[in-house]
């Protein structure tokens, strides 16, 4: 399971004052009145009638306002009584299909005059409802990029309707740039008590994956980058007691990713593309997702109470994985939509000592921005003793000899989202693809019965669909990626 929160350097945007723009407003007042983005968005309802695409060849101008004629276009081409033009034409013409929604969903106007998704209002709404089930008081701390700015406002909004107290937590790409450009030791090993003393006073914590740029990392030194990790190590053991805790004091957390042009571009895919697939894994296009996943969860519940009564799990793959976890007495979770959105896994903490044999992960492992490829691990009673990667090694190396806990395995998962079928370098979805297991080194999460503690968690996937073999107590439980019971998740329609 992905952890909620970013290890990226926190900032707090403040407001900025509009930019002068060069010339006066189309309005015949001054640019110095307006705000950047209505000035762009002025700019664009003035701008060539055209089809959407045609507007794209036409950046030689500012970003802003290429996007806002873009958005303009968009808004044209679905408007009453007009269909998309042919390229080139900027005619409009007559159509039957007046109020088609765009790519599936109507689109909503915000104050600012731009139109939003409102599949991202749905997933606010479900992240708030459902997933940390905010309640009257209840102080929820958001935490996010400004990328993800419009999920961060749908969710403060949600929070303030619940009748929560939002706290927002706004990170910047660019000044972690910065931070690992220009720290020093002292710096890099600093454990900042603010955060630490907010993540044990807070109710909920939401945290939201969005960068401008997901390689950004790449050339960070990975001691720079084990400094900055091991630094967390108190923040994380607070988060990781929280989230374990019953009743009030517990820690309601929720993780969920923002579609973007940096996490599309990962997935090979346009943004358009990602968006659909982001929401479609999340269950967004049902009448009431919730309810959905309440039915995903019991479904997985089949699974963990057949594996709360298993002494050893064993997993095996022609690809060469071939190895055993512990797990007597450990418990295992039912990831339901709670912790991270969207989700499908059944995982646990597997005895420390326990893990033993060879595992040979068929995805890139990806850790930062870090992507390390071809990982094979040894392990022996419990401790990774070999390790080897045919890129990104050093990374892996360094990561793994951050502490002592870092070597051991703190997760033992299997992948139930059979709607998540394709690698897209996000670890939130990867991890949950219907037909993989994945394991994580480093620390494990108490609720399950783990103990082993570390400032590292890195889940690493593994693919079962190609004749990989899931036994419990030697009883085969899954084939070739699916689970051999019928009442046990599995494809759609299977």
């Amino acid at each position: 399971m992905k952890l909620g929160f970013d290890l990226a350097v926190l900032v707090i945007r403040e407001p900025v004052a509009p930019p002068v723009h060069p010339a006066a407003g189309l309005d015949g007042r001054s640019g110095q009145d307006e705000s950047a983005e209505r000035f762009a968005e002025k700019r664009a309802a003035t701008a060539v009638r055209g089809h959407p695409d045609e507007v794209v060849d036409r950046q030689s101008t500012c970003k802003p306002i290429v996007t806002a004629v873009f958005v303009q276009c968009r808004v044209i081409a679905r408007g009453k009584g007009t269909k998309y033009p042919a390229m080139g034409t900027g005619r409009r013409e007559p159509d039957a299909r007046q109020d088609r929604p765009l790519h599936g969903y109507a689109l909503h106007r915000s104050k600012s005059g731009l139109m939003r998704d409102p599949r991202v209002d749905k997933l606010a709404q479900v992240l708030v409802s459902y997933s940390v089930a905010v309640k009257r008081d209840d102080v929820v701390r958001i935490v996010g990029s400004v990328t993800a700015v419009p999920l961060i406002r749908a969710l403060y909004r949600e929070v303030v309707i619940a009748g929560g107290h939002p706290v927002l937590r706004i990170l910047d790409d660019e000044c972690t740039d910065i931070f690992f450009e220009h720290a020093g030791p002292r710096q890099l090993a600093y454990s900042n008590p603010l955060n630490v003393h907010e993540i044990k006073n807070v109710d909920c914590s939401i945290g939201i994956w969005a960068n401008d740029n997901t390689r950004s990392m790449t050339r960070v030194p990975p001691e720079k980058q084990a400094a900055v990790s091991k630094a967390r190590r108190r923040f994380m053991d607070v988060f990781m007691k929280r989230a374990a805790m019953k009743g009030k004091a517990k820690l309601r957390w929720s993780g969920t990713q923002f579609p973007c042009h940096s996490s599309a571009q990962d997935a090979e895919m346009s943004l358009l593309q990602y968006e659909d697939f982001v929401y479609g894994a999340g269950l967004l296009a049902c009448k009431n997702p919730a309810a959905e996943w309440r039915k995903v969860s019991a479904r997985q519940k089949r699974v963990c109470d057949v594996l709360n009564r298993a002494r050893e799990v064993h997993i095996k793959t022609p690809q060469g994985t071939d190895i055993r976890f512990g797990v007597k007495g450990r418990r295992w979770m039912n990831c339901d939509g709670h912790e991270n959105f969207p989700d499908g896994e059944v995982f646990t903490g597997p005895i420390e000592a326990s893990a033993e044999g060879e595992v040979r992960f068929s995805f890139p492992a990806v850790y930062r921005g870090q992507e390390v490829l071809d990982v094979r691990l040894r392990l022996k009673a419990g401790k990774v003793v070999e390790a080897a990667a045919s890129k990104g090694e050093a990374f892996l190396i360094q990561m793994l000899d951050q502490d002592k806990g870092a070597r051991f395995v703190g997760e033992l998962a299997l992948g139930t989202n059979y709607s998540i079928r394709q690698f897209t370098r996000n670890t939130l979805f990867d991890e949950k693809i219907g037909g993989t297991f994945h394991m994580a080194v480093g620390a494990g999460y108490p609720e399950t019965g783990s103990r082993n503690k570390s400032s590292l968690h890195w889940d690493m996937v593994c693919d079962l669909r190609q004749g990989g073999v899931v036994e419990a107590d030697g009883k085969v439980i899954s084939r070739n990626g699916r689970f051999l019971r019928s009442d046990w998740p599995g494809p759609a329609g299977r």
